[in-house]
């Protein structure tokens, strides 16, 4: 064997016989967190479906590989919890409040769970929220209007128990400025078609929106025809089930439209010609 060969075994060798590093899972996983996780599903555990967050356990697991728990790869924290579904559709209640002690959680899904109470006032920075199909509550509070990084928010769904009136539409599309997402359909806005024409008139931040669903709203009248609008990212838009009459003639000029939604909205006259 030749000496640089003799050499490269060796080291081999050595490497071999070092001590591993612990696996990234459990180097990351924070004990506060995971008690935080592990105390806000006993607050469910009563209501979760058969095998739901069984990989939760307290016997010293990372909660980094946790079902619907998504870590930093470099500071161990808790940035994405994804438990859609995860309840057996009984009344679950109040979201515990150790929930919102993750602090550097950016997404949080709890779609599909029946909560049937209020949005928590207390809430994170996150960029991404769903809290749809949950059986939601109320006032939409005015605390969210303080999650400027938004990109993502989808509270429809909710059983019509949800209403946006103070803050009012208005309000929620100029305070949540990175917006490309907004889906609230069955959330009592309460507004006519043309105060909901000023408020997207209004609001230059929603050149980034992508999708706007605003169905079962209670929008009532027809939106103003001729709006100088700054949606030219907008692919989606759903209005239907409102009582709008006609189709608004600045739908013409969304160039990126794909999807449309009118029906059940009362329309009459002749219909506009699509991008």
């Amino acid at each position: 064997m030749s000496r640089r060969h003799t050499t490269v075994f060796l080291i081999t060798i050595l490497l071999l016989l070092l001590p591993q590093p612990p696996a990234v899972s459990a180097v990351l996983c924070h004990l506060n967190q995971r008690s935080t996780l592990l105390q806000f599903k006993h607050s469910i555990s009563k209501f979760l479906l058969p095998g739901a967050l069984s990989s939760w356990q307290g016997n010293g697991s990372g909660c980094c590989c946790w079902q619907g728990v998504t870590c930093h790869s470099i500071t161990g924290f808790v940035i994405k919890l994804q438990i859609p579904e995860v309840t057996d559709g009984e009344i679950v209640g109040r979201i515990d409040p150790s929930l919102f002690e993750l602090e550097q959680l950016q997404l949080l899904d709890l779609s599909g769970n029946r909560f049937n109470c209020s949005i928590p006032k207390r809430l994170l920075e996150l960029t991404h929220l769903d809290l749809s199909d949950s059986r939601f509550t109320g006032q939409i509070p005015e605390e969210l209007l303080e999650m400027k990084w938004l990109i993502f928010l989808n509270l429809s769904r909710n059983d019509g128990g949800l209403q946006l009136q103070r803050p009012n539409f208005t309000a929620l599309v100029k305070g949540l400025v990175q917006l490309q997402q907004l889906q609230l359909d069955g959330v009592r806005v309460s507004m006519s078609g043309r105060d909901v024409s000023t408020a997207l008139v209004s609001s230059p931040s929603l050149q980034k929106l992508q999708t706007l669903t605003l169905s079962y709203c209670n929008i009532s009248g027809p939106l103003v025809d001729s709006l100088d609008l700054q949606l030219q990212s907008l692919s989606h838009l759903d209005l239907s089930h409102n009582d709008l009459q006609h189709v608004p003639k600045f739908v013409e000029d969304l160039t990126s439209l794909t999807i449309l939604k009118l029906s059940s909205c009362g329309l009459q006259g002749e219909f506009i010609s699509l991008p």
